[in-house]
C-alpha cells in the first residue's frame, strides 16, 4: 500500500508538472501573439509632424492625396501613396501627371520600419501605441491611425 501512494504521488505530481507546462506555454504563446500581433493591421495616414513639433492634419487633404500603411504578422507590408490633384487640370499641360498610386515594400522589426523605394530603402524608427503607428525620419514625423 506505501508502495501505492508513493506512485500515486509521482503520478500526481507529473500530471501537475505537465498542467503547468501546459499553462505556460499557452501564456507564452498568447504573450507573444499580443505584442507581435497588435501592430498588424492596415493604417491611414491622420497627421504630419515638423521637426519644430507643429502638427498638420492630413485627413482635410484625403480627397486629394491618400497614404496607407499595411502590416503583416510575417514582419513585412505595404505603403500605398495614392495622389489625385485632378482638381487642378485645368491649370497644367499636362493632366496626366496629376494623378498617381505608388506601392512601396515595408519591412519591421520591434523599433524600425524600412520603406523600399525602388532600391532605395529609408528606414524609420517608429512608436506603436492604442491603435497609432508614428513614424520618424530626420525629425519630421508622419502618424497613421488603424483602420
Amino acid at each position: 500500500m506505501a508502495e501505492e501512494k508513493k506512485n500515486n504521488k509521482g503520478l500526481i505530481a507529473a500530471i501537475c508538472a505537465a498542467v503547468v507546462a501546459v499553462i505556460v506555454a499557452v501564456v507564452v504563446v498568447v504573450v507573444i501573439n499580443l505584442n507581435n500581433n497588435g501592430i498588424v493591421g492596415k493604417y491611414n495616414l491622420v497627421s504630419t509632424i515638423d521637426s519644430e513639433g507643429n502638427e498638420v492634419d492630413a485627413t482635410a487633404a484625403g480627397n486629394m492625396m491618400e497614404y496607407t500603411i499595411e502590416l503583416k504578422g510575417d514582419k513585412t507590408g505595404t505603403m500605398v501613396m495614392k495622389i489625385d490633384m485632378s482638381a487642378y487640370s485645368d491649370y497644367v499641360e499636362d493632366p496626366s501627371q496629376l494623378k498617381s498610386e505608388t506601392t512601396l515594400n515595408v519591412t519591421y522589426d520591434d523599433k524600425t520600419m524600412t520603406v523600399d523605394n525602388n532600391g532605395q530603402k529609408a528606414v524609420s524608427n517608429y512608436e506603436y501605441k492604442d491603435g497609432v503607428l508614428t513614424l520618424e525620419l530626420n525629425g519630421q514625423k508622419m502618424k497613421f491611425k488603424k483602420a
